[in-house]
């Protein structure tokens, strides 16, 4: 529901514009999923549903999709489409697009914070306006991600899941959290609105010291500067120095 989302609305609004003169207002008045469908990775789940709902509404809004209408809210004669089985059970995608609409009804999308280089993969975020604050909603399109939360400071968030169950968030670093994200949504409040979010830094290598120069650097990648020095304490003992901002991701190896 992500970059095929982006893709179409861009070649709707393009053909309407060549058509009419102008760019249409664009509606999406049925999008939805059947439980047990078919996908590429087989069956669609319930889960699987549950986290589609509020990617498929936050990326409509994102492309600029003035109205997403969710098709069907009960099982009806194009099969298992519903919110609702035809029996009255609520699935969980039903409990999906009510958390989403507790979270986020009476806000307003403000800015894309994560993803826009490549929204068909990797980390997406969404950072939404409120009468209660500031809210970022954050998923990874590919398996599970550590990712970290920026520019916090001393603001006290709090997250729940695509279904609204609480999710434990560590304690704050120098004004940076921990989060870990999936493939399902999660909606995180009380961010400011310069908050940033980036996936964990890759580990660093070894270095064998005995085998590097002094004043020396030596990276792959990243904004990190990694610099050989001497080991004041221990005169003839190879140390090094290096700087980075951890809020970007990087990695580096020294050869």
């Amino acid at each position: 529901p992500d970059g095929s989302t982006v893709s179409a609305v861009r070649r709707l609004r393009e053909q309407g514009k060549l058509k009419l003169g102008h760019v249409p207002q664009m509606w999406a008045t049925e999008t939805g999923y059947e439980t047990g469908g078919k996908s590429a990775k087989g069956p669609l789940s319930e889960e699987t549903i549950a986290a589609y709902v509020p990617r498929t509404f936050v990326v409509a809004a994102a492309a600029g999709v003035t109205e997403t209408l969710w098709f069907s809210s009960f099982d009806g004669p194009d099969g298992p489409m519903g919110l609702t089985d035809n029996k009255g059970r609520h699935r969980r995608q039903y409990y999906a697009f009510q958390t989403m609409t507790q979270q986020l009804g009476a806000s307003t999308l403000a800015r894309q914070v994560a993803g826009a280089e490549d929204r068909v993969g990797g980390m997406q975020a969404y950072l939404f306006h409120g009468p209660d604050g500031d809210k970022l909603v954050a998923w990874n399109i590919e398996g599970t991600l550590p990712a970290l939360l920026g520019n916090l400071g001393d603001a006290a968030v709090t997250a729940v899941d695509d279904v609204g169950q609480p999710v434990a968030l560590p304690a704050a670093v120098g004004g940076v959290r921990r989060v870990s994200l999936g493939m399902a949504p999660i909606y995180i409040s009380g961010v400011p609105a310069n908050v940033t979010l980036a996936p964990v830094p890759k580990p660093v290598s070894v270095v064998r010291l005995d085998e590097l120069t002094e004043g020396d650097t030596d990276w792959t990648a990243g904004d990190a500067t990694i610099q050989v020095l001497r080991d004041e304490p221990a005169p003839g003992k190879n140390s090094i120095k290096y700087t980075t901002d951890f809020t970007k991701g990087w990695h580096w190896n020294a050869l």
